[in-house]
């Protein structure tokens, strides 16, 4: 039914050791554009990983815990999977007949500033105060002109409109839309699986599946 995974612990490929570095730079210290520019394209070298390595699940944005404070995004080899978050921690990057592993998440910059100006802790907050802190935010930053969100049982709807980064389809999200659903996994403590991204004429629709929480993946 499910893909059982062993876990290899294999430290931080090269392709990542950058990437960690701007991801943990603090706002103020380097410029906007030029942090979005830099994700994007570890994001595209990501992308050409996801692709050689045939990886066919789509993205699991996973909150943070004891284990891994800081979240991250796992990317299942198969779209059946199960995930365990005990064998996961911040070296871990390739999970052995099972995917990869991306600590902290693309777009890890724009938590710390929705918590900047907000003053507010997303960790467990009201999602929709978290999607209203977002949505300000980002508009503020000249990014999108707006967000919304619908949720429905396991379900949950994001629409980002007018978004200004280029949406350019890749399985891992550029920063932006990887910031909302990192945002999501962390308002309700639970693992957020992306089911579809849409791009429609003038939004973005991105559609969620709640996975349930950390401990329902701690074996």
């Amino acid at each position: 039914m499910y893909e059982g995974v062993s876990y290899i612990n294999l430290g931080l490929a090269g392709i990542f050791i950058g990437f960690v570095i701007i991801a943990f730079i603090p706002p103020k210290v380097i410029d906007l554009d030029v942090y979005i520019k830099t994700i994007i394209s570890y994001q595209s070298s990501l992308n050409n990983m996801v692709k050689a390595l045939n990886l066919e699940g789509n993205p699991v944005f996973i909150p943070s815990y004891e284990d891994l404070p800081n979240g991250g995004i796992f990317i299942p080899k198969y779209k059946n999977f199960s995930i365990n978050l005990g064998m996961f921690d911040e070296e871990t990057f390739l999970v052995n007949g099972g995917g990869i592993l991306i600590t902290p998440p693309i777009g890890y910059r724009f938590i710390e500033d929705f918590e900047d100006y907000s003053d507010i802790k997303l960790k467990e907050t009201d999602l929709g105060l978290a999607i209203s802190v977002a949505s300000s935010v980002l508009k503020i930053f000249g990014l999108v002109e707006g967000i919304d969100f619908e949720e429905k049982n396991e379900s949950i709807k994001i629409i980002v409109e007018n978004l200004k980064v280029q949406y350019n389809g890749y399985k891992i999200p550029c920063p932006i839309i990887s910031s909302i659903v990192y945002l999501v996994s962390l308002s309700l403590n639970q693992l957020i699986y992306i089911e579809n991204i849409k791009k429609e004429e003038n939004y973005i629709e991105i559609n969620l599946k709640k996975l349930g929480s950390v401990d329902e993946h701690l074996w």
